[in-house]
């Protein structure tokens, strides 16, 4: 037999009893927080994935959508097996997950995802976690050619939604997640144009980029009606130091104040909330359409407190710098390098 040195086993054996009872009782304790299946949904003869598709919760229940050996559904779930069960059958290829980070939109009772139609097409479903009120909202581009729908994210206590029309536009929908309730706010024309797959919500109106059917980028406004969604003037020079740069990939769009500070082109610009116009910010001595700032693209800003950090890689691409800024030029300016121990 092994010695245990140094007294080790006399130790052991002064445990309190309650210590050694959690010693037995801890490992089989932990077995509930061990992740583990809870319910084979396809139990064909011969082993299939069902394709699980997380959305969320509506009244209590966790919905999601996944294949069985009938075909593709809507699933509800309490994380029990005995209480996980089916809501509706959907046809094609049942839950899509939207290419953004919305998958389910919930609206008081109701929730909206993103299904296929009987033609393979996305469209936007409703359902409030039963197989009567599950239902596609509305089949807004009728026919086989709808799709790329993309839940958005909320204004004015709707959902907005894009989704592609027959002429291959890209276009903007509001709904409160019943049919009654579901308008088209954009009416764009011309080969691939639209909306691209963000809204940047400001109280009472929203912002998002567009493209022109020359693949040019646009700001647009909406107040979530059609009348009342155009195209913002930046009042910038139309030139190669203003409005074509402020518009050639406007990105990261952060608030700060009553401005949204945001990248295109490696450089730093502000659209004001009061009249959509957009300007350059510079840091002191910079000129507009050159910088400095001159920003890394691939980089996310991060909005502190009235102000955004960024990265910086000025006139040399090969040294990047930590900046900050409040939207206006005193207020631009690098950071100074942390003191060395």
């Amino acid at each position: 037999m092994k010695q245990i040195p140094n007294g080790t086993a006399r130790s052991i054996f002064r445990l309190s009893p309650a210590v050694l009872l959690a010693l037995i009782l801890f490992p089989l304790a932990s077995l509930a927080d061990v992740p583990h299946m809870v319910r084979n949904l396809d139990t064909q003869v011969v082993t299939q994935n069902s394709y699980p598709q997380f959305l969320g919760r509506v009244n209590g229940r966790t919905l999601f959508g996944a294949r069985d050996a009938t075909g593709a559904a809507l699933w509800s779930t309490d994380g029990t097996s005995a209480a996980t069960r089916l809501v509706k059958r959907l046809p094609g290829f049942g839950v899509f997950q939207s290419p953004g980070w919305l998958n389910l939109a919930v609206i008081g009772t109701r929730g909206c995802f993103m299904a296929s139609d009987i033609n393979g097409g996305a469209e936007v479903w409703t359902t409030d976690g039963t197989s009567g009120g599950t239902r596609m909202l509305k089949d807004v581009v009728p026919g086989p050619y709808g799709g790329n729908t993309q839940l958005l994210g909320f204004f004015g206590g709707k959902l907005i939604f894009g989704e592609t029309d027959a002429s291959g536009n890209r276009q903007l929908f509001s709904t409160d997640c019943t049919a009654a309730g579901t308008r088209q706010i954009t009416a764009f024309t011309g080969q691939s144009s639209g909306p691209l797959f963000e809204i940047i919500p400001a109280e009472t109106k929203f912002y998002f980029v567009s493209l022109d059917d020359f693949y040019a980028r646009t700001i647009w406004v909406s107040n979530g009606t059609r009348a009342g969604t155009h195209q913002i003037v930046t009042g910038l020079p139309q030139d190669s130091t203003g409005d074509y740069l402020a518009l050639y990939n406007p990105h990261w769009f952060r608030r700060v104040g009553d401005h949204f500070l945001y990248m295109s082109d490696g450089l730093l610009w502000s659209l004001n909330l009061a009249d959509d116009t957009v300007s350059a910010v510079v840091a002191p001595g910079g000129l507009a359409g050159f910088g400095p700032p001159q920003n890394v693209e691939w980089a996310e800003p991060v909005l502190m407190d009235g102000f955004i950090l960024f990265l910086s890689d000025g006139v040399n691409p090969d040294i990047q710098e930590l900046w900050r800024s409040d939207g206006t030029s005193a207020g631009t300016f690098p950071l100074p390098e942390s003191p060395t121990a």
